[in-house]
């Protein structure tokens, strides 16, 4: 392995891999801004239904809902789509992946009556194929980060979940009785019962996973390298 010293940032180049990066500061941002703008979704739908109106309170409900089977592709996009070795194949391998997961989807959406969820289940795969397009997926450490985003996507949905219920039960924010019924939530599944209680854990999610995914921690440039000695 040979590690060489550029003038802003180290690179290491090895014998079958090119020389290696951090992503310029501009793509870690946009990795994780769709999920930042997810979460505000979700807020205001809690706090302030009004400005976006009620009808986009059952579709953040089921966005929160439809994250899960997003979360549970990533594995697999990370594995399986990052094996082809060029973008057009890597682009295919993520569509297909997509088209898997789109039939539950489609069941979901076929007992809600909700063509719109199509559109929602889209935003969701764009936010984590753009994570997987900043994250440089050519080369083995950014599979690595993908790996790794993964597990804090499960543990941050649980968690989110868990304290949703727990912290705001009795946190209504602007979702008074008739709002509920003007968003023609029925209160017959279980979601529907409280929905402000996944909508905020909808807002708790999805803004962990946009901090994290803008990888804030390496935002800091690393210091002058020492020479290397002969």
């Amino acid at each position: 392995m040979i590690v060489r010293a550029t003038q802003d940032r180290p690179t290491v180049q090895t014998a079958d891999l090119p020389a290696l990066e951090p992503s310029p500061r501009w793509r870690m941002l946009l990795g994780g801004l769709p999920d930042l703008a997810t979460a505000a979704t979700c807020l205001l739908c809690w706090w302030q239904p009004r400005l976006l109106g009620t009808d986009w309170i059952k579709p953040m409900l089921l966005t929160v809902l439809v994250e899960f089977l997003v979360i549970h592709s990533g594995v697999f996009m990370a594995v399986f789509g990052n094996a082809p070795k060029t973008r057009l194949f890597r682009s295919l391998a993520h569509l297909g992946l997509a088209g898997f997961y789109g039939l539950f989807v489609w069941l979901i959406a076929r007992d809600y009556e909700a063509p719109w969820l199509y559109a929602l289940f889209g935003w969701l795969f764009f936010s984590k194929l753009l994570v997987c397009w900043s994250a440089q997926p050519l080369h083995h450490p950014s599979l690595r980060e993908q790996l790794i985003d993964w597990p804090m996507a499960v543990a941050s949905y649980l968690l989110s979940l868990v304290l949703g219920g727990l912290l705001f039960e009795a946190q209504r924010g602007g979702l008074d009785y008739r709002l509920i019924r003007e968003a023609g939530l029925s209160g017959k599944p279980m979601f529907e019962q409280a929905p402000w209680t996944l909508l905020a854990s909808g807002a708790l999610y999805f803004t962990a996973m946009g901090l994290y995914r803008m990888r804030l921690w390496r935002w800091r440039r690393p210091g002058p390298q020492p020479a290397a000695s002969n």
